[in-house]
């Protein structure tokens, strides 16, 4: 019995020791630095979806969905995350957006919709790195494809996008790589 208790007190302490080791490594986490005005010029450069050298940014994923006619799409949403003071902000409206929560702040991607006539493609982004100081764009893969008529695209809930008519839907991630 009594080496179950010290068995059981060592569990414990281990425990311990790398919840605690983790929590500490975790706070050393340091992020880039950045005026308010440098965010706002870099979203603008970021937003032409063309290689561009940025500020080493902390990257986060935000794992979401979009649905169309009762299908959910599950998507992911890419965050660069740096130091700054700036207003409270969260919009999406364009493929890169600003975002602040007052003490960080960066971007975050969000769903580019391109509207081809009888094709709606819809892509979203997606990265498997921690920090970038680049960001480039892989090749896509198409991750879902079907064919509806008169239907709204939403996001989180929100709607969109609505369209009538026949219109092949394409959902297709992109890679961001450093």
């Amino acid at each position: 019995m009594i080496r179950y208790v010290i068995l059981v007190l060592a569990i414990a302490v281990a425990a311990a020791i790398t919840v605690g080791y983790g929590f500490y490594t975790m706070s050393q986490v340091e992020h880039t630095k950045l005026k308010w005005s440098d965010l706002e010029e870099l979203v603008l450069v970021v937003n032409s979806l063309k290689e561009v050298k940025i500020p080493r940014a902390k990257v986060e994923i935000l794992h979401t969905s979009i649905e169309i006619k009762g299908y959910r799409i599950p998507i992911t949403l890419v965050k660069l995350v740096y130091e700054i003071h700036g207003p409270y902000l969260w919009r999406l409206n364009s493929s890169w957006n600003l975002w602040c929560n007052g003490s960080y702040g960066g971007l975050v991607s969000f769903v580019k919709i391109v509207d081809k006539g009888a094709m709606l493609e819809v892509y979203y982004f997606n990265c498997s790195v921690s920090e970038l100081d680049y960001l480039s764009y892989s090749e896509r893969e198409l991750k879902f494809k079907w064919v509806f008529r008169n239907a709204a695209l939403y996001f989180n809930g929100t709607r969109v996008l609505v369209f009538s008519g026949v219109k092949e839907i394409r959902v297709i991630e992109v890679k961001v790589k450093g």
